[in-house]
């Protein structure tokens, strides 16, 4: 198990099948519901990214296989691989508003980038109109 405190918005805990994040403030717990429709949408139309099930007033998820972006050499290959995605969830009518490199994993077995933080999702017409 290992815990990451890192982030704003969330308490991250892995382990080495599922992940657990837990809201660190009222905004974000009143947005679980939200977050969930939106991320298993996504799910089922955009590979890279993961379904996620509210149990109680946390969020759990299937851990990403692969290893941090951040902890990697080879960002610029991993950031055109973030664009393709972060296009197909724009093609279903989302932007991810905050995606930086700790918020991706690469496996590199499969050739695939997985997105893990929508926290900051939002729907396009609602940021650019």
């Amino acid at each position: 198990m290992h815990v990451d405190d890192s982030g704003d918005h969330f308490r991250v805990i892995v382990f080495e099948n599922y992940v657990v994040k837990i809201p660190r403030t009222e905004d974000k717990q009143a947005e679980l519901d939200d977050i969930v429709e939106v991320q298993n949408y996504l799910a089922d139309h955009v590979e890279g990214i993961l379904p996620v099930e509210r149990v109680e007033d946390v969020l759990v998820m299937p851990r990403a296989p692969g290893k941090r972006a951040d902890e990697r050499d080879d960002w610029l290959y991993l950031r055109d691989l973030r664009d393709e995605i972060q296009d197909a969830v724009g093609d279903l009518g989302y932007v991810i508003m905050d995606i930086g490199a700790s918020n991706m994993f690469y496996d590199e077995d499969e050739d695939q980038l997985y997105l893990v933080d929508f926290s900051q999702i939002r729907r396009y017409e609602d940021v650019y109109g």
